[in-house]
């Protein structure tokens, strides 16, 4: 494990709560009963206490099933079907930083008495609030959760609580948080557990953490990464000492915050190298973990290179007013650059001729958005927050 800051998540475990007398299942009860939680549609997530006057929402014996919390006496509950989904969201209390890690995890238990299955919970981190405030409703949200549980392994566990955590590096500014499923109702893609439950997928919701991960030293004095010829990229790094550290991991990343490990050492060499020849898309990011031997561990700093010949820098980001493009392709070809939002809708386009350009982003709201580049037959995405 590593050291950990204080956790972000304001109500965690949902023990904080006024005891629900008069619940109806209305999407506003959320906020109402339980603190600082509320409703991301309007839809109908259920707030489980022990001390609930509704026979479906005190624990133990709950909608759908029986269970008792992970910690403390309170949960939640939400569920996803056909054309409704249910997911509830909090407001950090502090917004994330730029390039800061953050240990991020909260615990589901499937619910007994449902059919289906699903691998695909996960968390949404924005700049804005995702909330519905009128109505009764569900639509899927069809954002993409930073951490999500991994595709093939189902959350069937109705006993016990299964952990999903991942690690998360910021873009900054984001100080919201959702959880629930973020795919479209597709029963070809969920597991059928054969128990001739109800058509749908609920499962129990406790123990929200997102942690900033502290720096700990790891004694590297080198750490670059290069591009060969044939696109593969060659990764070398230099420690100075063996004492704290038992192995590295070499972790990569294509979009700059969901990393993987690809390759680990315990080698007593100070100098080490590695070829990574599975690369795809525009842009890899890479970053040491080093394991300490008292089982803590920490992170280098992240590493960046740009994969096809088509080079492009985005500047500053976060960017608050005005974008600088710097591609020198673009004084040969022209290099067509479009900003999309988190829905995919094209906000702006702008043709660029000239190695640097500066253009105006006054106008869009605060929030992430992608910055496509096209020239030719190559593209580049960016991820760009704008404060």
């Amino acid at each position: 494990m590593s050291s950990f800051a204080q956790n972000l998540v304001p109500n965690p475990s949902f023990e904080q709560v006024n005891c629900p007398t008069g619940y109806t299942g209305f999407p506003a009860q959320v906020e109402t009963f339980m603190h600082n939680w509320y409703s991301a549609t309007c839809a109908s997530p259920d707030p489980m206490t022990n001390c609930s006057s509704n026979a479906n929402t005190s624990v133990p014996d709950v909608w759908f099933g029986n269970q008792t919390a992970r910690t403390g006496t309170n949960y939640m509950g939400l569920g996803f079907y056909g054309s409704w989904y249910e997911y509830i969201g909090v407001k950090l209390t502090q917004p994330l930083i730029s390039g800061e890690v953050y240990q991020v995890s909260f615990y589901v238990s499937m619910a007994e008495q449902v059919r289906y299955a699903a691998d695909a919970l996960g968390i949404y981190f924005s700049t804005s609030e995702i909330r519905c405030y009128s109505g009764f409703s569900g639509p899927v949200l069809t954002h993409v959760p930073q951490v999500v549980q991994a595709a093939g392994l189902f959350l069937t566990d109705s006993v016990g609580w299964t952990a999903i955590s991942g690690t998360y590096t910021a873009l900054g500014g984001e100080e919201y948080i959702v959880i629930g499923y973020f795919k479209p109702w597709n029963v070809s893609a969920l597991q059928d557990i054969g128990n001739g439950g109800l058509t749908r997928c609920y499962y129990y919701i406790d123990d929200v953490t997102v942690e900033k991960i502290e720096p700990l030293s790891i004694p590297i004095t080198s750490f670059d990464v290069s591009v060969n010829s044939d696109k593969t990229v060659d990764i070398r790094w230099e420690v100075s000492d063996h004492d704290k550290n038992c192995s590295y991991t070499l972790e990569k990343s294509t979009d700059g915050y969901t990393f993987e490990s690809i390759y680990t050492t315990s080698s007593s060499a100070f100098t080490m190298n590695f070829t990574d020849r599975f690369v795809s898309g525009q842009t890899a990011y890479y970053r040491l973990k080093g394991l300490h031997c008292d089982g803590t561990y920490s992170y280098s700093e992240i590493r960046t290179v740009d994969l096809p010949f088509l080079s492009v820098e985005l500047y500053p980001n976060p960017a608050r007013d005005e974008l600088t493009i710097r591609t020198p392709q673009a004084q040969k070809n022209p290099v067509e650059c479009s900003i999309y939002d988190a829905s995919g809708r094209n906000l702006q386009t702008e043709i660029i001729t000239f190695d640097v350009r500066t253009i105006s982003i006054a106008h869009l709201k605060k929030g992430i958005y992608t910055v496509v580049i096209r020239n030719g037959n190559e593209t580049i995405t960016r991820k760009l927050s704008k404060i």
